[in-house]
């Protein structure tokens, strides 16, 4: 998950793709990863979309009561809309009123997808609540979740 994002990221990645993308130059590893940071590409799409199912999942495997999420994978020939953003966002409400988030986890951005830091608090709120299912995890044989019922 990409959540530091800042306003040189962006202007990095513009001047990138005025230099290489729009003249149909191939692009090396390192100015993939400065396009992806600095752009919402279908990477950023994919891995928004790949880490709510995820979660989803962990929630329901957990037992965590978790409204069903709709998902999507994106293709070179899908076009993002507002509407797609929308419902990312509303994916992104239900899985973080279905577990626990930390003080400083972000509260749900509103839907200006075009402002990098509405991805970089999408992209952290999803981290942390990767952290906290997974911390969870880690303290089950602590706390004796596998001898329980025996």
């Amino acid at each position: 998950m990409i959540f530091d994002r800042t306003q040189n990221d962006v202007d990095t990645a513009i001047r990138l793709r005025a230099k290489k993308v729009q003249t149909f130059q191939e692009l090396t590893e390192s100015e993939i990863a400065i396009l992806e940071k600095g752009t919402l590409t279908i990477n950023t799409l994919n891995r928004i979309e790949t880490k709510q199912e995820e979660l989803k999942n962990l929630f329901n495997d957990m037992g965590y009561w978790n409204t069903p999420i709709i998902n999507k994978v994106w293709d070179f020939s899908g076009i993002f809309k507002g509407e797609e953003f929308d419902r990312i966002l509303n994916n992104l409400e239900i899985l973080r009123k279905a577990f626990f988030v930390y003080k400083n986890t972000p509260d749900i951005p509103d839907n200006n997808y075009r402002k990098y830091q509405t991805i970089n608090d999408v992209e952290k709120i999803l981290h942390d609540l990767d952290v906290m299912i997974n911390d969870v995890k880690s303290y089950y044989r602590e706390c004796g979740t596998f001898e329980s019922g025996e």
